[in-house]
Order: structure tokens, then sequence, then C-alpha cells
């Protein structure tokens, strides 16, 4: 016996998809909505703390001021703090990028099994915990005698490597082998194949993993609070000193600079896509 449902069914079944999937939607975007609040609030925050805030917690000033930007760039030690922050950023970001074009390029010309070497490394960095690695790094570092500053680099790029691997790995697929295997062939060496053929592929993906290394080596405090025994230390690490001894908003005025520099870069890119969408 063969069950045929009714029209009257039918349209009742029809109706109640009808009603569920708005309902469903709904519900999607409250979730959505309550997470994007969630995250966009205590950035909101931050800039009333630097424009309004005073040095007692949880009270406002009655005007905005630009009075805790002028303080901390004007403080000499603030600005040596910025500095080696943004260079030491910089720096790593651009150090590890350059090591991951190598290696994503030599990837493709062997064995398969390298490839998943790579994978295993990228894992164990990042299922290793930071402060346990922060603390083999002050040891080793000791040991044999190490400059902070280069353990420093060291820990930054490992802390910062996984993530522009995955960004990497990501653009990949949008590679030609014709083209860099053709590069080979009419006799172009590896370093003017990678000039000429390689980057120029994938140069949107390597300004992304560079901004989203510098951001965050300049956020790192783990390593730094560790490794650092000199006067001449990183902004989270200042930051980090003086929280306990003050409630000046220099952490909204950092958070502010860094949201405001971001801001500026996607500026700065939505510009240049409008120019080339013109001139097309």
């Amino acid at each position: 016996m063969i069950f045929t449902p009714s029209s009257d069914s039918a349209e009742a079944g029809g109706n109640n998809i009808i009603i569920n999937i708005p309902i469903l939607r709904i519900i999607f975007w409250l979730i959505i909505a309550s997470s994007i609040i969630l995250a966009v609030i205590p950035s909101l925050y931050l800039f009333v703390w630097a424009f309004w805030g005073s040095e007692t917690v949880g009270v406002l000033n009655h005007t905005p001021s630009m009075q805790w930007f002028h303080d901390m760039l004007t403080n000499s030690e603030w600005n040596k703090s910025l500095l080696y922050s943004c260079t030491l950023g910089f720096f790593v970001s651009i150090l590890s990028t350059i090591l991951l074009i190598v290696h994503f390029y030599h990837m493709r010309y062997v064995n398969y099994q390298f490839d998943r070497i790579a994978y295993l490394n990228i894992i164990i960095l990042v299922m290793i915990p930071q402060i346990i690695y922060a603390i083999s790094l002050r040891f080793m570092g000791g040991m044999l005698a190490i400059h902070e500053t280069a353990l420093v680099i060291i820990g930054h790029i490992i802390y910062i490597i996984p993530l522009q691997f995955f960004i990497f790995e990501s653009a990949q697929e949008t590679i030609p082998d014709e083209t860099l295997f053709a590069g080979s062939t009419l006799g172009a060496s590896h370093i003017r194949n990678i000039c000429f053929n390689y980057i120029p592929v994938i140069k949107t993906t390597i300004g992304v993993a560079i901004l989203i290394g510098f951001l965050f080596s300049f956020d790192e405090v783990v390593i730094s609070t560790f490794v650092i025994d000199s006067s001449n230390v990183t902004v989270p690490r200042r930051l980090w000193d003086q929280i306990h001894r003050s409630m000046i908003p220099y952490p909204a005025v950092t958070s502010s600079l860094l949201i405001g520099f971001l801001l500026l870069c996607g500026i700065l890119v939505s510009f240049k896509r409008l120019i080339i969408k013109s001139n097309k």
C-alpha cells in the first residue's frame, strides 16, 4: 500500500517549512548580532576611556581631550617602547614571511613527505603552551648566553609563524605549477623564480601575512615578560608592569592607536581597489 500525502497535508508541511526557515534565520542573526555587540562594546569603551578617562577607575571626565595621547606620545620611555615594539613587530613579521615564502615555494619541488613534516612541526608549535615555551627559552638563553633581543625575536617568530603558515596555505591552490615549472625549465634560478613568478601571484597574501604577524607580535606579552630583563621593554610588557601601580588609561590609548592603524590600512586597501576598478 502506497501512502500519498493529501494536498492539505502538503500545504501544511510547506507552511511549516516557510515558517520554520525565517525563525531559524532570526535566531541565527540574533546570535551573530549578540556576538558582534559583545566584541564591539569593549572596543567602544576603550575609545571612551582614551578620550574621557581619568586616573580613577570608572570615573570619566565631562569633556573629551587628547591629554593621555599627548602624555604617552611625549614620554621618552613610552616612545622607546613604541619604537621597539613596532620595529620588532615588522622585523619578525617580514622575516617569518620570507621563511614561509621560501618554504612553500620549495615544497613544490620536493617529496610530499617533507610537507607532512612541516605540518607536524606547526602542530607541535601550536600545541605547546606559550608560557612553557617562554620559560624554556629563558633557561636556554641563560645557558647559551644568548642576548635577550635575539631570544625575543626567536620567541615572536615561533609565536606568529603558525598563523602565517595557514594564511599562506590557503593561497597555494591559486598558484599554477606550470608558471613556476616553466620558469625553472627556461633557466631561471630559484631566487629569480620566487621574485618574478611566485611573489607577484601571492602579493596580497604576503601583505595580509605581514599585517597579521605584526599585530600579533606587537600584542605578545608572555614571552616578553619571561625573557626581557632590561629596561628596554615592549609596549605590552610596559603596560603589564604599570597596571598594578597606575590606572592611567594608557592601555586604551594603545588600543585606540592600533584600531586607528587597522582602519587606516582598510581605507588604503579600499582606495586602492577603487582606483583599480576605475582604471578598468
